[in-house]
């Protein structure tokens, strides 16, 4: 069901926060001072980026495989705008991301590992 999912997604998401912690030291301040605000701002955005994601499937579905390649392209050209945006937010953004930058040191390998699944 989906929003039994949402649910046990909801439940993991501590678990996470701490594990990311052990190697994150701005994780372990924002979830220290955001008390259970950013949990809620995480599973906000979880719950509406799997609703998105439900939304387009059932879109999909009734679509014959030509209309289906259009729809495609479309949700592919408006990933790829907002996906720009996030690799490159903006001047002030970037500017204010700096200190964090310069403060988290782990590789993706390190990530992995302190979420619980073996790095390859």
């Amino acid at each position: 069901d989906f929003n039994e999912i949402n649910a046990i997604l909801a439940e993991l998401l501590d678990d996470v926060q701490d594990r990311l912690g052990t190697i994150s030291p701005w994780m372990r301040i924002l979830d220290w001072v955001g008390g259970r605000q950013d949990e809620a701002i995480v599973n906000f955005s979880l719950r509406r980026a799997r609703e998105a994601a439900w939304d387009v499937a059932t879109r999909y579905v009734p679509l014959d495989a030509d209309a289906r390649l259009g729809a495609e392209a479309d949700l592919d050209a408006r990933i790829a705008r907002f996906a720009r945006v996030v690799l490159k937010p903006g001047r002030i953004i970037s500017m204010a991301a700096v200190p964090i930058r310069v403060r988290e040191r782990a590789s993706v390998a390190e990530v992995i590992e302190a979420l619980g699944v073996p790095a390859r």
